[in-house]
């Protein structure tokens, strides 16, 4: 077995090869990207990657998950730009922006969470052809994209793919160890505690699971019907939502939609935990940190108080996770060979505009082949005697 030291730097130089047999044999195109990321150690070979396509014009760093330790690398090879999502839907703003990255030729947006759709039709509308498309990572991204469908430039979105099913099951796990982590520093245990999964897509599926497979009840909540007797259907518990407000101790916010709101802290416990699996803007009602009576914050810890009840946000409401690196192994490649994919796709013109897109099955099961190839999951067993 590798030491984490020799992962780290075998690794990297594996995600350069496997990137290149995913881009094989697509020349450089002399684009432009712009490229909204987490600046964790996954960062530099995906760049690498795109560079051997075109420039990187941009790298719009996730403002709650930058390494300190990969920031230096990363800030002296790249041009970062600090935006937050206020500028990002300003279309005025954005377009000045970019005039001054790329004053001629084509470009191209990678997002995370839809920094840009609420922008995408002015650019579309500025720039004509010279605007590609738009690669998106993430489910919360994704819906962001079909809220403003038809679309008037391509779109194609990785975040229903079978790679990220795979990079969402690991998030899953890890969230719930730093919840745990986190949680144990309180003087607390899971075990003593009534626990909640809002949100039964794939993260959330994989918290559930995770929980149960450490011997906790759960208890499950999902705005989609088909999604709880989905849930119910393999044994878990489903109440109804206002029950599992004033049941609960712990929740875990997995919808990307405001899981939380001002209007549920009257039906609190007086001391409640909750765990988030993305940005607060996005899991938490931002009334839950203006309009509460105070807030603190401790350690880790936001602590909300809404009369004589309070809520404790892990992480400040943010993904917990990235307290401890929001690590999923080398399956987080499989992911960003899908967005290459997709760079790929745009750059052939095979996108129509009008809705989301996807990869086909073809070139998913081929970045499949190479990641085991490169990454060797699917070597033999090994075995032992038994004396």
């Amino acid at each position: 077995m590798l030491t984490p030291s020799d992962r780290r730097q075998i690794e990297p130089e594996k995600a350069r090869q496997f990137f290149s047999k995913v881009l094989e044999p697509t020349p450089d195109a002399g684009v432009g990207f712009i490229v909204v990321g987490h600046v964790l150690r996954s960062m530099p070979p995906f760049l690498k990657a795109l560079e051997k396509l075109g420039e990187i014009l941009a790298v719009i760093p996730k403002p709650r998950s930058i390494s300190d330790q990969h920031l230096p690398q990363i800030q002296s090879q790249y041009p970062l730009y600090f935006l937050d999502r206020a500028f990002t839907s300003d279309s005025d703003q954005v377009i000045q922006f970019i005039q001054r990255l790329r004053p001629t030729g084509r470009f191209m947006i990678i997002d995370i969470g839809g920094y840009f759709h609420q922008v995408v039709h002015d650019l579309k509308h500025h720039f004509g052809d010279r605007f590609i498309g738009v690669v998106e990572d993430t489910e919360n991204g994704h819906q962001k994209y079909e809220s403003v469908v038809p679309l008037t430039v391509p779109c194609v979105s990785v975040a229903r793919s079978l790679a990220k099913r795979t990079e969402d099951w690991n998030v899953g796990k890890s969230i719930v160890f730093s919840a745990e982590a986190l949680l144990r520093q309180e003087g607390l245990l899971f075990a003593d505690q009534v626990i909640t999964v809002f949100g039964f897509g794939k993260i959330g599926q994989s918290i559930a699971h995770n929980l149960r497979a450490r011997g906790y009840d759960v208890y499950v909540w999902d705005i989609d019907p088909n999604q709880r007797i989905y849930a119910q259907c393999i044994n878990y518990r489903v109440r109804p939502r206002a029950d599992l407000l004033a049941a609960s101790d712990i929740f875990f916010c997995a919808t990307g939609n405001q899981a939380l709101t001002v209007q549920d802290t009257p039906h609190f416990k007086p001391h409640v935990y909750a765990f988030s699996v993305t940005s607060a803007d996005d899991e938490l009602d931002p009334g839950l940190f203006v309009r509460c009576d105070s807030i603190l914050r401790d350690g880790e810890f936001s602590r909300a108080r809404f009369g004589d009840r309070t809520l404790h946000l892990g992480n400040h409401g943010n993904a917990v996770n990235f307290i401890h690196g929001a690590e999923v192994g080398p399956y987080i490649y499989l992911v960003q060979a899908a967005i290459l994919s997709g760079v790929q796709t745009l750059l052939q013109g095979e996108r129509a505009t009008g809705f989301v897109g996807h990869l086909d099955r073809e070139t998913e099961m081929r970045n499949a082949e190479l990641f085991e190839a490169y990454f060797g999951s699917a070597q033999p067993a090994r075995t032992r005697e038994v004396l």
